[in-house]
């Protein structure tokens, strides 16, 4: 397995001095009045769209461009097939960190896996001209200029800048891989041979604000429906060099290999007479998801998505955070589970994940509590939840939800404050009872201004015991970095008595669900921030300690750990068939052998 690389990358911030101007800019279509005559060796190539399965790239996704270049009466025609290189068993990650420069600042870090792009090019009868390979990495086109356009109008700077990102490294791309230079070049006054860009910067400029409603159809056969027109400038050094617009979708299955773009415009900024114009004739997905090729996949994203685990208790689902915005639930039942019911909702970090029951899902997203009826859910489709319950007011936002018997939960809030909610059938709202409240940290500054806020408490810090009236709290004692645990129970009376608790003596390990004593269960579906969990059966077990790994004889490595053990979820199905594990951004799913 590969060591651990970091990948830093200071990106420009968004609104420079220069500006991408919509009247400047070509329209994405294509010049083509039949695809069938402009390109008759299409279909020996590729053929159809199959963008179902799961989001992200597997292994032999490919995607077919139609290329033409026109230049006044001179109209010539090629086509460019893609084709990802990714077979990998034991889901090798590095890490991606996101800086900004100016204000300097980390936004956000991302596990991203190393992926190879075959590109072939051929005449329009498919007549092979040229090969290539680019080496990359998965989060450099998988993530969505979609996202950094709908970002740029609510003024969230991370997809800005992951969208950013990817230009930079198109931009490498395009100085670097010799198919590429030679379509540019098709447009471009200056060569782009690899000698002259010796001392020299490409660069290319988004106008996120400038971005538009597509207005253009699908392409004929299924293809996907373009959601926005965003236009580019292409600059060499400080040079205006090729104006662009492309029309994006949300990457999903194969569109993830070219970053979403279904349609690209591209001419000379100063001699606009050539015009170069992409179009995606076709797609296929490669024929085995990682998950049946390996019966374990990856399923990566930024580390601000949240980091939460549950299985229902018949082990027909599980659930894991997604992209801001949606949880991923997939059906373990499914030979192939890799494809995602995806639940919409706030677009805030997924805090925390619970089955109140086989079918409803609770989820902890911004300052409310979603619940998801899952029944019926069908693979690639949307939910909305059945009923959002609003926190208004204090306790504030919740990062905790813990079991309490029947329909109840311990929710916890910042601040390790503690509510036990009972839930009701339908959308009645919850009854609520305050267990704990929250712990406020106050002070002064040097210049005698009083602040004061909560502190979000460790993974693991809170509890549910054998029924709805005691949790069990741990956190750090108020002026010291000792932890100390306190047991809450309710009174005959209704109010909530505390009480300390003997701490486990296991250094720099969360207690797995409680039993009501000072002992740790001998097995759990879900432990947080332990480097180790089991299966029921004592057959199996997971390990995240630098590595994430399960074992049954024999261990199976499932990539690189690249946060602390403590902020990791892991653990086995109730049945025992599947492990899971989550972290920052990080989510892995694997099959394991029966006992």
């Amino acid at each position: 397995m590969a060591c651990t690389r970091w990948w830093i990358l200071g990106l420009l911030a968004v609104g420079a001095c220069r500006t991408v101007r919509p009247e400047d800019v070509p329209t994405a279509t294509t010049a083509a009045a039949s695809q069938a005559a402009a390109f008759p060796g299409a279909p020996s190539l590729l053929s159809g769209f199959d963008l179902g399965g799961e989001r992200g790239l597997r292994h032999g996704d490919r995607l077919l461009y139609g290329v033409t270049l026109q230049d006044g009466e001179r109209v010539s025609r090629r086509l460019l097939r893609l084709e990802v290189d990714r077979d990998d068993p034991e889901l090798d990650t590095h890490l991606l960190l996101v800086q900004q420069k100016e204000p300097q600042r980390r936004l956000a870090s991302r596990p991203t896996r190393p992926m190879g792009l075959l590109l072939l090019l051929t005449d329009a009868d498919g007549k092979e001209l040229q090969r290539s390979r680019i080496d990359t990495f998965d989060a450099h086109l998988e993530s969505s200029f979609t996202a950094g356009v709908l970002a740029q109008q609510r003024n969230d700077p991370l997809p800005v800048a992951v969208a950013t990102l990817q230009l930079l490294e198109i931009c490498n791309l395009l100085g670097s891989d010799a198919i590429l230079k030679r379509l540019l070049g098709e447009v471009a006054s200056v060569p782009l041979d690899i000698r002259l860009l010796w001392r020299r910067r490409l660069v290319l400029e988004p106008g996120f604000e400038q971005a538009t409603p597509c207005a253009a159809t699908a392409a004929a056969g299924g293809g996907p429906q373009p959601v926005f027109d965003l236009p580019f400038d292409l600059y060499l050094n400080d040079s205006l060099l090729v104006r662009c617009t492309a029309a994006i979708v949300a990457p999903q299955g194969p569109t993830a290999a070219a970053a979403g773009i279904v349609r690209l415009s591209a001419q000379q900024a100063e001699q606009p007479g050539p015009r170069l114009e992409l179009e995606l004739l076709a797609a296929a997905r490669g024929p085995r998801s990682d998950f049946a090729a390996h019966e374990a996949a990856a399923f990566l994203g930024y580390d601000d998505e949240g980091t939460a685990l549950a299985f229902s208790p018949d082990g027909r689902f599980v659930a894991m955070p997604g992209a801001r915005g949606t949880v991923e639930l997939r059906d373990l039942r499914r030979e192939d589970p890799s494809p995602a019911i995806e639940l919409l909702g706030s677009i805030e970090r997924t805090a925390a994940l619970h089955f109140l029951d086989a079918t409803t899902l609770l989820v902890a997203r911004g300052k409310a509590i979603e619940v998801f009826s899952c029944d019926g859910a069908m693979p690639g489709g949307t939910l909305q939840p059945a009923v959002v319950h609003a926190i208004d007011g204090e306790p504030g936002t919740p990062v905790d939800i813990e079991p309490a018997g029947d329909r109840s939960v311990f929710v916890g809030f910042h601040g390790a404050g503690v509510e036990r909610w009972t839930l009701a059938a339908g959308s009645a709202a919850p009854q609520r009872e305050s267990v704990r409240s929250a712990t406020w940290q106050t002070g002064q500054n040097s210049a005698g201004i009083k602040w004061s806020f909560a502190i979000t408490p460790p993974g693991g810090w809170l509890l549910g015991g054998r029924g709805p009236d005691r949790c069990l709290v741990r956190n750090t004692a108020t002026g010291s970095d000792a932890e100390v645990e306190t047991l809450w129970t309710r009174t005959a009376s209704g109010t909530w008595q505390a009480a300390p608790h003997p701490l486990v003596n296991e250094p720099q390990a969360r207690r797995q669900r409680w039993d009501g004593d000072s002992e740790l269960l001998p097995w759990d579906e879900v432990a947080h921030g332990l480097m180790l969990s089991q299966r029921r059966d004592q057959t199996a077990h997971g390990t995240v300690a630098g590595f994430i790994a399960v074992t049954h004889g024999t261990v199976r490595n499932l990539g690189q750990a690249h946060a602390p053990t403590s902020r990791y979820i892991h653990g086995f199905s109730p049945d025992g068939r599947f492990y899971a594990c989550v972290g920052p951004g990080h989510r892995v799913l694997a099959r394991v052998p029966g006992p």
